[in-house]
């Protein structure tokens, strides 16, 4: 099974794109028009930006991959801000998987997922992980392949 947000990444990635263009859109016509007002429209409108900038950067957007098979579970996953480029890859044994937690963060708007696994007899725990570009659905169907692997491996050990 796989779920990955490659949409949801790359719509991400395109307003983070998007909001230095719009800025200097508006930069440009207001000094070109010689609006009357025109350094306070500059002004407000690079404040809202570096706002909208700040809060998309704030909820951690990742492209946020993970294959589970019967060989291997595979996460994969980095950044789609320009303040973010961290990529990382986890590949655990099916068989030394133990479970996950996942934990709301930012007032709940940012879900992160932690991966626990069995390593020399205790359960050691991955670094947490930001699944706030995963839709719903996806969210839904990681969760049931996980506790469902979990149960198993539960069951044979």
């Amino acid at each position: 099974m796989i779920v990955e947000n490659t949409k949801e990444a790359q719509r991400v990635k395109t307003i983070f794109l998007i909001i230095p263009v719009v800025f200097a859109l508006i930069a440009i016509i207001a000094l070109f028009l010689e609006l009357k007002n025109g350094y306070w429209i500059i002004g407000i409108s690079a404040a809202v930006m570096a706002v909208a900038f700040a809060a998309l950067s704030i909820m951690q957007y990742r492209y946020f991959y993970c294959e589970i098979s019967q060989k291997s579970l595979l996460f994969r996953f980095h950044g789609v801000g320009p303040l973010n480029k961290e990529f990382k890859a986890y590949q655990i044994k099916p068989e030394l998987f133990r479970g996950y937690k996942i934990k709301k963060t930012m007032f709940g708007l940012v879900p992160k997922i932690t991966i626990y696994v069995s390593m020399r007899g205790e359960i050691a725990k991955y670094p947490e992980v930001s699944i706030s570009a995963l839709t719903k659905a996806q969210r839904e169907a990681l969760e049931q392949a996980l506790t469902h692997l979990a149960n198993i491996n539960k069951a044979n050990s």
